[in-house]
C-alpha cells in the first residue's frame, strides 16, 4: 500500500463499514488484494489510524516486507494468504484475537510470539487458528485453551521447523466434524512423544490422529502404526467419532 491512503483504494479492494455507537459508519473490516506487482508492495501504517477496524485479511504476492509495528492493534481477525511478507512479528491485540488465518506465505519465516493468543477470549465460543502451507515458517505453536470453545478449529499444518505443546495433544479431542477440529500434520516435526501421552491410550490415539504423517524425514519415533491404533481402538471400543 506504500503511501497509498485508506480511502484511495485500488479496485479490487473490499471495505466494510458498520454503524458504530458514535452514529457514524466506520471501517471495521478490510480484504487488500495485490496480485499485481505494479501495486506498491508495502502494508500502510494508515491501518493503526482505523481504531474500529476489526477484521483484515491481506491477499496477493505483490505485498512484501513487514507488518509495520503498530499494525493490528485493535484488530481481532487477521488473515494472510499468498503473500511475500517475511514478517509479522507485530504490535498486535493477540489476547483478544479469535480468527488466525496464515496461509500460502512462502517468505514467513518466524512464527510471533503467540502464547496469549485468545488468551482474554473466555466470552467467546468459537476460535479459529489456520496456520498452513507456509514451507518456511518455524517457531512454537502455542497451547490454546479449548475449554469453553463450542466451534474450533485449529489446523497448523505443512509448516517448517514447528514445535508443539504436548499438553495440548493429549488434553483436547480432535473433532473430525464439521464444526471442530485439531490438526498438526505436515509439519517438520521430530522428536519423541512423553510418557503420560504413550502410557494412555486415549491420550496416544488422540496424538496419533492430531499429529500424524509429519514431512518426509520426521515424525516421532514412538508413534503408534496405523494397525497399533486399530487394535487400541478395538481394545477400548472407542467409535471414530470419538477423536
Amino acid at each position: 500500500m506504500g503511501s497509498k491512503k485508506i480511502n484511495s483504494l485500488p479496485p479490487d479492494w473490499k471495505v466494510y463499514w458498520r454503524m458504530c455507537e458514535d452514529g457514524k459508519n466506520h471501517i471495521v473490516g478490510m480484504v487488500v488484494c495485490a496480485y499485481d506487482y505494479r501495486l506498491p508492495g508495502h502494508v500502510s501504517e494508515a491501518f493503526a489510524d482505523l481504531e474500529y477496524l476489526e477484521t483484515v485479511v491481506i491477499m496477493g504476492p505483490g505485498w512484501e516486507g513487514q507488518l509495520p509495528e503498530n499494525f493490528g492493534k485493535n484488530i481481532t481477525g487477521l488473515g494472510l494468504k499468498e503473500t511475500l511478507l517475511t514478517s509479522i512479528d507485530c504490535n498486535m491485540n493477540l489476547a483478544e484475537m479469535w480468527q488466525f488465518f496464515i496461509q500460502d506465505n512462502p517468505l514467513l519465516n518466524t512464527l510471533p510470539d503467540l502464547s496469549t493468543l485468545g488468551r482474554d477470549l473466555d466470552y467467546r465460543q468459537e476460535f479459529n487458528v489456520v496456520i498452513t502451507n507456509n514451507e518456511n515458517l518455524s517457531g512454537q505453536v502455542p497451547s490454546i485453551n479449548m475449554q469453553n470453545k463450542q466451534r474450533y478449529c485449529i489446523q497448523i499444518k505443512g509448516n517448517g521447523d514447528t514445535s508443539v505443546d504436548y499438553h495440548q495433544i493429549g488434553l483436547y479431542r480432535c473433532h473430525w466434524g464439521i464444526e471442530n477440529c485439531i490438526e498438526m500434520s505436515n509439519n517438520k516435526i521430530s522428536g519423541t512423544l512423553p510418557d503420560y501421552i504413550t502410557n494412555d491410550p486415549h491420550r496416544l490415539v488422540r496424538a496419533y490422529y492430531i499429529l500424524n504423517p509429519q514431512s518426509d524425514g520426521y515424525g516421532f519415533s514412538n508413534m503408534p502404526s496405523d494397525e497399533e491404533v486399530a487394535r487400541i481402538k478395538k481394545e477400548l471400543d472407542l467409535p471414530n467419532s470419538a477423536y
